[in-house]
């Protein structure tokens, strides 16, 4: 089994149709075929099955497929630890992130990522976990960060942090004087702020606040970025829930309002296209986010 071998029915597999893997690989259709057939030889197995003139991929070859492209991302990684550490980063990592998370961790990063290779450009996008999730399954993201954990048959992952949704307020606020038992009853005693899609930390479960949170018109302010909740619960009456290293990050200005229970919990998630695999600045990027964000 060699190498070549595995590349072209990776490429064979994915596109179900000989002559566009050959002219994605670079070869004959010939030498692709050849190729399969020896494949399919040596192990026993039958890999590739026409139906008229349409290629399938048995059971067997979509093992084959699965394995042979975590080996080849595999080898382009080790070629490229094996590269000379002289040799500096070019080009550009399309990068994507939700919310404030892109502004409080990911733009930091790709600052001390890219300060030794003043090559090295990035195009950042904050978006919906979502819309990162579809964009990097795509292609067009090379990398993103998400707030759910949920996965994608295109994409590869990693998590980099898990942690708590916390119903919070600005210090001082009056609900901080209410005993404990008090306090969940006197929410609707003051107005809301919520994400204007409660479902990017939140699963479908109806409970509790989240029940409330998604009544229509319930809230007196929406935002896009965890900096501008902040903001607005610091110069109001508002409560709103946030991500737990969100609170933290405004250094006690916002705090979690004790005695309540969480919300709900999310993981921050790293993703990148699986067929592209996980290239030497992306690694990089991705160690120094679990720096910042921690791992739990």
């Amino acid at each position: 089994m060699k190498i070549d071998q595995l590349s072209y029915f990776v490429q064979v597999a994915k596109l179900e149709h000989l002559s566009q893997a050959a002219r994605a690989v670079g070869v004959s259709p010939s030498a692709v075929s050849h190729s399969i057939a020896a494949l399919e030889e040596e192990l026993g197995r039958e890999l590739l099955r026409r139906e008229g003139k349409r290629l399938t991929v048995t059971s067997h070859g979509r093992i084959l497929a699965k394995r042979a492209e975590s080996i080849l991302n595999q080898l382009r990684h080790l070629k490229e630890e094996m590269a000379s550490d002289e040799v500096a980063w070019e080009g550009t990592l399309r990068l994507g992130a939700p919310h404030g998370f892109a502004a409080d961790c990911l733009v930091d990063a790709f600052v001390e990522l890219s300060a030794p290779h003043p090559e090295l450009r990035g195009e950042l996008h904050n978006l919906r976990s979502a819309e990162v999730m579809r964009l990097v399954a795509a292609g067009e993201l090379d990398y993103g960060l998400t707030l759910t954990a949920s996965g994608h048959h295109a994409i590869e992952r990693q998590k980099l942090f898990s942690g708590e949704v916390l119903l919070c307020v600005r210090q001082q606020h009056p609900i901080l004087a209410l005993p404990a038992t008090a306090r969940v009853a006197a929410l609707h005693d003051y107005p809301v702020a919520g994400p204007r899609s409660v479902g990017e930390l939140a699963n479908d479960a109806d409970c509790g606040v989240l029940g409330y949170m998604r009544q229509p018109g319930v809230f007196a302010f929406c935002y896009d970025s965890y900096d501008l909740a902040s903001q607005y619960l610091l110069k109001t009456d508002a409560w709103s829930f946030l991500p737990d290293w969100a609170i933290q990050s405004t250094h006690g200005v916002i705090v979690a309002i004790p005695d309540i229970p969480v919300v709900e919990k999310y993981e921050i998630t790293a993703m990148w296209p699986k067929e592209r695999g996980l290239s030497r600045p992306l690694r990089a990027l991705t160690q120094l986010l679990g720096a910042r964000v921690g791992i739990k």
